[in-house]
């Protein structure tokens, strides 16, 4: 997952890993990785027609911050394996490859949090305090941090993701979705007939706006009628982001367990070890998840697990393959977290963009695994819904 960016009063810019937020491909679980160089997709993001206007300035230093970090890069990988390893979280072989265990136990509050950290603006902050001084860990740290508002602009501007749904838009998006399906199948009706809180949430979100005016716009009832469904599918996939989606593959063996099947993969030689990190987190009085190792080449329905190079990027989960994908120092509890989509469950964290801000506004709970690996646990609303999705059998 994607956790807060934030500063000291010299320079400390922190990322954790997880496909966080987005739409189609990018949102929740469909993460994918930037490919190419970091000024490459800089410069893909450039020529978006959805461009901000706040975005178009400082496109000079944003080339330049690219540019550096491209140079640096095989000596930001050269670095030893202590430049991720601080007061929470320590260093450990995973295998061929490295994780990160946490050291300390969190108590956070739960209550939901607003940080709005993730911007150009103090990216370029924090460059300048550092251009000059040699690669060492706060180069670190921003690498992630480009990489990672790269990816979140790449989903915006170039894959046109939805950045405008809140973590209270699903009940109101759900009921919109409803409203325009029911116009669309009544002969005479030409628009919807949303309710107050579907209008607002309309108001607020530029795509669904979009797409509404292409109804609005349409000449003939057929026209119409067409505009809506693309409207409808628009809702429909962004709702995704909202909605469980069940593994057909887990087993409820007993009331007090359940089973996930996983094929290793990459990390065959460390089972015992990822089977820890993940049952030591999704277990609870009288229900516990045992993992289940088995080779995927022998039967279908089963998730792989597969190890990607390259720092400073997020885990994700691509539900079209099956497939569980970690980067090397990946956080013990954002294994946990993949896993959880892998159950069904989606991030419950929300990254909305803020033209006023021109940067963007994410939404977390604390206390939820699904929303901040690194302070969570699985909370009592996922646990239902889990328990909903596989029920004890007969």
């Amino acid at each position: 997952m994607k956790s807060k960016f934030w500063f000291s009063a010299v320079f400390v810019l922190g990322l954790s890993a997880c496909g966080k937020n987005s739409s189609p491909a990018a949102r929740g679980v469909g993460s994918e990785p930037l490919t190419g160089s970091l000024s490459e997709n800089l410069e893909n993001n450039f020529q978006s027609k959805y461009l901000d206007p706040c975005e178009t300035a400082d496109q000079k230093i944003k080339r330049k911050i690219t540019a550096d970090l491209d140079a640096r890069a095989a000596a930001i990988e050269a670095l030893p394996k202590s430049k991720f390893e601080s007061k929470n979280w320590k260093v450990v072989s995973l295998g061929k490859t490295f994780v990160r265990e946490k050291t300390n136990t969190s108590h956070p509050k739960a209550e939901w949090d607003s940080d709005d950290s993730e911007n150009w603006a103090a990216i370029i902050a924090a460059y300048r305090t550092i251009s000059d001084q040699p690669t060492d860990q706060n180069w670190i740290w921003l690498n992630g941090a480009v990489k990672s508002i790269l990816m979140d602009d790449r989903n915006r501007l170039v894959y046109h993701a939805n950045y405008n749904l809140d973590k209270d838009a699903g009940p109101v998006a759900e009921k919109m979705s409803e409203t325009i399906a029911k116009c669309n199948v009544e002969p005479g009706c030409e628009l919807p007939a949303f309710s107050e809180a579907e209008s607002q949430l309309l108001q607020g979100n530029p795509i669904f706006q979009e797409k509404m005016t292409a109804v609005t716009r349409a000449k003939s009832l057929r026209q119409k009628k067409i505009a809506m469904r693309a409207f409808n599918a628009q809702v429909e996939e962004d709702l995704g982001q909202y909605r469980f989606t069940a593994n057909s593959g887990v087993q409820r063996t007993s009331a007090n367990e359940f089973v996930l099947p996983l094929d290793a993969g990459f990390f065959s030689d460390a089972q015992a070890q990822l089977a820890g990190y993940i049952e030591s987190i999704w277990n609870k009085p009288n229900l516990a998840l045992k993992i289940k190792w088995v080779d995927s080449d022998q039967t279908t329905e089963l998730y792989k697990l597969f190890f990607e190079p390259g720092e400073g990027a997020r885990s994700y989960v691509r539900r079209s393959n099956l497939s569980v994908h970690l980067y090397p120092y990946v956080r013990s509890t954002s294994i946990a977290h993949e896993i959880g989509h892998v159950l069904g469950l989606t991030d419950h964290y929300y990254t909305i963009w803020s033209p006023k801000k021109c940067g963007y506004l994410v939404q977390s709970l604390p206390t939820d695994l699904m929303s901040e690996s690194t302070t969570g646990s699985v909370i009592e609303d996922e646990w239902k819904e889990i328990e909903a999705a596989y029920p004890v059998q007969p």
